[in-house]
């Protein structure tokens, strides 16, 4: 049976090469294609082919008894001096006589001997541009072997006859012709007979014939090694190109870094960006996966209370502001007190992209300038097809004026005080915060909560910065939820504005309106008696209670801080 982590592996594999398609596209198509390019550009070239058989007809042994030319009794090594034979430069040098147009050094190149283990047998290849020559010069390089070898036997048979002559030129006349001297002249006479059935051991028994095709280029053969070596050039490729990848790619990758399960997956969507409060812009199926993340929410809290939900991310890009937006909406919807809550203070984004009022917020109900409701905004939402029923609303706290130090307002006696004071009066709390593994603002914020949601986009996030914040919150015992997994599939590249650089403190967002008016402008549905903000309109006191009213000369100098 495949173990889990075996059907992951396999898995992220078949992901990979989906993803790095066109690298192995490119191999597989554009080598083969070089390399039949490549042969087709290339000269013809024939190769003829003849056989040398070496044998010994053994004359000498049925004219004397014995064997003039002592063998090889190695059939190995006797193998190995005809293949070095034949191979002598001395061969191509009588070929090139043969052949007008020919030097020694072209017949060496266009010759090839080989043989096959022990056999007698020694194949003789030439190769040429037409297949005419290329029979005509295979067999006239067998030819002339064999009269090599012919006249190197004849030549030691004839060192052979001149002592032969002397000795029976030595003689006296009287011995001459007596039986010493019919010896001697029997003896030479055999060896003139030996000398002229001399053959060179060596027998062309099969000539070369025209070949009917080129031997190369071989375009199906090169080809076909074009597209085995592609593919592993691709395979290669793609590993590597992987390997330096840091970027996460797979959801069930997320799941193993944190160890949590997967509570929604956000598909692409072009439609999110829109500025859509309600997100009625984007397809019900798409909106689907709030509601789910939301359900999944609610699971949770049948076995625990969950009021207060920290939203953060590893890297920047990764979507967690759409994430929460879109969770306390689909929150709000089933008509739970949701409160949103932007403590992204380095680089908010609910202002700008909904076009809310920016001028109060977090910041502002922190430092005392304003009461919570008068920073606290109501939206509606409208009654939709796949949402029926009476109609509901979301409360949003933007993240107000740019401090100089998000860290220690964040983590501030007031930040927890107020926290705890929202949870009396809301069913959810969801805060938006910065990357956790790339800034420390959220940090302080993890130890207030009940919950944190990780959100990790495919193809953005980084591994090595996922793994960090993973440890952060071991580090930190925080009570990790899930994990949401933005850009799964869709209709388009999943991005959002979000701008560079967390450590700029730049100029304070200008405030625009779209008819949105603070919490106690708006009436009174369903905010029961002693909520946060009462539905009638007065001012409650600056601030949310006795821990968020301090000093007059505290109040103002962190006041004057934030401006």
């Amino acid at each position: 049976m495949m173990s889990a982590d075996s059907d992951f592996n396999l898995r992220y594999m078949i992901s990979a090469f989906r993803r790095r398609l066109w690298i192995f596209l490119l191999c597989v198509v554009l080598i083969p294609g070089a390399a039949v390019g490549l042969s087709f550009l290339q000269k013809k070239q024939y190769t003829a082919r003849a056989e040398l058989l070496f044998r010994d007809p053994e004359f000498d042994q049925k004219l004397f008894g014995t064997s003039f030319v002592q063998n090889q009794p190695d059939p190995t090594r006797q193998a190995a001096t005809n293949l070095g034979l034949v191979s002598l430069p001395r061969v191509a040098a009588l070929t090139a006589a043969q052949i007008p147009g020919l030097t020694e050094n072209q017949v060496s190149s266009a010759i090839g001997v080989s043989s096959d283990g022990q056999s007698d047998l020694v194949s003789i290849q030439a190769t040429a541009r037409t297949p005419g020559f290329a029979a005509e010069l295979a067999n006239t390089f067998g030819t002339q072997y064999i009269a090599f070898r012919r006249d190197a036997d004849r030549a030691t048979i004839f060192s052979a006859e001149v002592p032969l002559q002397q000795q029976i030129a030595a003689l006296p006349k009287s011995q001459r012709f007596g039986p010493l001297g019919q010896s001697l002249q029997q003896r030479l006479s055999q060896l003139g007979v030996l000398a002229s059935l001399q053959t060179g051991d060596a027998e062309l028994v099969q000539p070369a014939e025209v070949p009917r095709g080129p031997s190369s280029p071989q375009t199906v053969r090169n080809g076909a090694l074009g597209a085995f070596f592609g593919v592993l050039l691709a395979v290669a490729l793609v590993l590597i190109v992987e390997a330096l990848d840091r970027r996460v790619r797979d959801s069930a990758e997320v799941e193993q870094i944190f160890e949590r399960p997967l509570l929604a997956a956000m598909p692409e969507s072009a439609a999110i960006r829109r500025a859509d409060p309600a997100l009625l812009a984007i397809p019900a199926a798409q909106r689907e996966a709030f509601r789910m993340l939301w359900v999944n929410l609610r699971y949770f809290s049948l076995s625990r209370d969950i009021r207060s939900v920290l939203v953060t991310s590893p890297d920047r890009d990764d979507g967690k502001s759409t994430v929460s937006w879109g969770l306390a909406v689909a929150a709000a919807s089933s008509g739970t007190r949701t409160l949103l809550i932007e403590a992204d203070l380095r680089k908010p984004s609910f202002a700008s992209r909904f076009d809310l009022p920016a001028r109060d917020g977090l910041t502002s109900v922190l430092a005392g300038d304003v009461p919570s409701a008068q920073a606290i905004m109501r939206l509606p939402l409208p009654i939709t097809d796949d949402n029926p029923g009476m109609a509901h609303s979301m409360d949003v706290l933007v993240s107000g004026p740019r401090p100089p130090d998000p860290t220690d307002l964040l983590q501030s006696h007031r930040m927890a005080d107020f926290l705890a004071w929202l949870e009396d009066h809301y069913d959810l709390i969801i805060i938006d915060t910065p990357p956790a593994a790339m800034v420390s603002d959220a940090i302080p914020l993890i130890t207030m909560v009940h919950g944190v949601i990780v959100v990790s986009r495919l193809g953005n996030t980084v591994r090595d910065h996922a793994r960090r914040l993973r440890q952060q919150l071991h580090h930190l015992d925080a009570p990790i939820l899930g994990i949401v997994v933005n850009s799964v599939g869709g209709d388009g590249p999943y991005q959002y504005p979000y701008a560079d650089g967390y450590g700029d403190t730049g100029p304070k967002a200008t405030p625009r309106h779209n008819g949105t008016r603070p919490v106690s402008e708006e009436p009174s549905r369903a905010r029961p008696a002693g909520r946060a903000v009462p539905a009638n309109g007065a001012k409650p006191d600056r601030g949310t209670g006795a821990s968020l009213n301090p000093a007059l000369t505290e109040r103002r100098g962190l006041r004057d801080r934030l401006t």
